[in-house]
């Protein structure tokens, strides 16, 4: 009998040569579409041949079947040695050789086991030819992304920098020095460092703070200097300093380096420190944030009473780490002050409304006339406000009086008995005040 196997076959030999030319990552899908209609002619082909094999063993016909044609990819013989090695069983171990843990069966005694091997090895051939989505064309892994959420530190270097704490002024300084041997994992492009510092616990990113961006380098120098003011000593002592290392990629997008944190209770004021520090892997701890109510930030008044002229001069210079009260995250800040009691309210005043921040400087100066025997009974009322079209948000304030406590009581007591201009911070208060 005419072996039709030989006719009807799909030699597999038109595909190899298709597949010995140099493939681009996009011709992935139509080259696994020639391999898929290679796969589908090869089962034809092998029903077929059981078929005329059972005819040839009631005939009586004892030649035994052609071997299957081997597809031979010149490109790279080493690469397709698993076809090149796979050899034709005789004919009595055909059962054997196919087993019995085929899926699909073409014969009544023959299932096709032997069709799933073939398979397994053309699958095998792509993952030669093509590397998988997970690794690029060179042969490593596409970098990862950095998602919303903190906590993908994943890179390893050091970070220099320098460390002072001037209590007089409440003002902390830190110089971002340098990086070394600055690296991300699964990334083997350029970085692009900058170094962005904040102060934990905090209820919002007033105190977030960066540097200049260096570019294509992983061993930068930035000599940038970073000032927080308003820094009192009860922040020092609750506060902690962290410097995370961080890669500018393309349209904004960022990668985390790793982080440094330095606990603020360390440091001596007035005296200049310069750490090196290893980077960790950027985490967010519970102990990171605190809630709005808590922290609404601080405010520096300057005060002096004139007694030749009987005059108060209330100075509102700046604040700082105000809470944020609108939806994009910052506030339109202004502060208001009285002299109580005033039930006629002559002696309020306003600064100007200072747009979209939380560090806001004004520099204003209130002037109030009134004798000696006077201020002492007064009670001065500083109110920091958002300004919104409808009605104004509160965000907080503070009182000097007889009655105060801490810094607020020292500093109105200066003012009383010293004729000198004493500037002073002071935290804000959530607490909204009532005239008595």
């Amino acid at each position: 009998m005419p072996k039709k196997s030989q006719t009807s076959r799909v030699s597999l030999e038109s595909v190899g040569t298709d597949c010995s030319r140099k493939h681009s990552h996009m011709d992935r899908v139509a080259t696994e579409g020639l391999v898929q209609a290679a796969k589908q002619a090869r089962r034809f082909s092998l029903s077929r041949d059981l078929s005329s094999d059972k005819d040839k063993e009631i005939s009586g016909d004892s030649d035994s079947l052609a071997s299957p044609v081997i597809p031979r990819l010149p490109s790279d013989t080493s690469s397709f040695s698993v076809l090149a090695d796979k050899k034709k069983p005789p004919k009595g171990d055909r059962v054997k050789a196919f087993g019995t843990k085929g899926k699909r069966s073409y014969g009544n005694e023959l299932d096709g086991g032997g069709i799933e091997d073939e398979e397994e090895d053309v699958d095998k051939l792509l993952e030669q030819i093509f590397p998988k989505e997970s690794e690029s064309l060179s042969g490593t892994s596409s970098p990862r992304r950095m998602d919303s959420a903190p906590g993908l530190g994943y890179g390893k270097g050091t970070i220099h920098f320098s460390l002072l704490y001037n209590a007089e002024e409440c003002e902390l300084r830190v110089q971002v020095i340098k990086c070394k041997s600055l690296a991300i994992a699964d990334h083997s492009g350029p970085l692009n460092p900058f170094v962005r510092t904040d102060l934990l616990p905090t209820a919002t990113k007033s105190r977030e703070m960066k540097s200049p961006v260096m570019s294509k380098t992983s061993s930068p120098t930035f000599q940038h200097l970073i000032t927080y003011p308003g820094i009192l000593e009860s922040d020092i002592k609750l506060k902690t300093l962290r410097l995370c290392v961080m890669h500018a990629g393309r349209l904004g997008h960022e990668l985390s380096v790793g982080e440094a944190r330095v606990p603020l209770k360390k440091l001596k004021p007035g005296v200049d420190e310069k750490i090196d520090h290893v980077l960790e892997k950027l985490t967010l701890q519970p102990s990171d944030t605190v809630t709005q109510t808590d922290d609404r930030g601080v405010i520096q008044v300057s005060l002096e009473y004139v007694p030749d002229k009987s005059q108060l001069m209330v100075g509102i210079l700046q604040a700082a780490g105000l809470a944020p009260m609108d939806r994009n995250g910052l506030s339109d800040p202004y502060v208001k002050c009285y002299l109580r009691p005033d039930p006629h309210k002559k002696s309020k005043h306003k600064t100007v409304v200072i747009k979209k921040t939380l560090n806001p400087k004004f520099n204003t100066e209130f002037t109030y006339e009134m004798k000696p025997g006077e201020l002492a009974k007064k009670t001065l009322e500083i109110t920091v406000w958002d300004h919104d079209l409808g009605k104004n948000d509160y965000i907080g304030g503070i009182q000097l009086n007889r009655e105060a406590k801490g810094s607020l009581l020292l500093h109105w007591h200066s003012v009383l008995t010293k004729n000198q201009k004493l500037v002073k911070w002071h935290k804000l208060s959530p607490n909204q005040f009532v005239e008595k």
